[in-house]
């Protein structure tokens, strides 16, 4: 996929987001009840950059993830004139390195990734690391 250049960023209102997505080059994904929400997957997912909101969004496995590489963060306050100023502003070959980011990273976070360290052998890693520093700390049995 290619990432777009046009001349205007358009933000359309009452759509079905499933079927916008993958023809978009921009993905809202503003925060839910919790400091994280399943709109960064779907945005991931559907190729296009995400556009997060808000400062208290965590970022799931960052220390794995480079997101900066690939995300477009602003505060809560940007929506609206200022939040299409910073879309249009960047560049097609700024907003291409990011998509090829955004592929590169999402493959982490499949499930049937058969790639090295994705993210079911990254839990696997760190909770059989988390045993092995629990049963030190108690010591033998008996």
């Amino acid at each position: 996929k290619e990432f777009v250049d046009s001349d205007k960023v358009v933000i359309k209102g009452d759509c079905d987001t499933n079927a916008l997505s993958p023809n978009s080059r921009f993905c809202l994904v503003p925060q839910g009840f919790t400091p994280w929400t399943i709109r960064l997957y779907e945005a991931m997912f559907a190729g296009c950059i995400p556009v997060v909101f808000g400062d208290e969004y965590i970022f799931p496995f960052a220390e794995t993830i480079d997101y900066t590489q690939f995300v477009v963060r602003l505060p809560e306050q940007d929506i609206g004139p200022p939040l299409v100023s910073t879309l249009d502003a960047l560049s097609k070959a700024k907003g291409q390195a990011m998509y090829n980011a955004l592929v590169a990273s999402r493959v982490k976070l499949q499930y049937n990734s058969t790639l090295p360290n994705n993210f079911y052998q990254q839990l696997e890693q760190y909770l059989v690391s988390q045993f092995c520093a629990w049963t030190l700390q108690l010591g033998p049995p008996g």
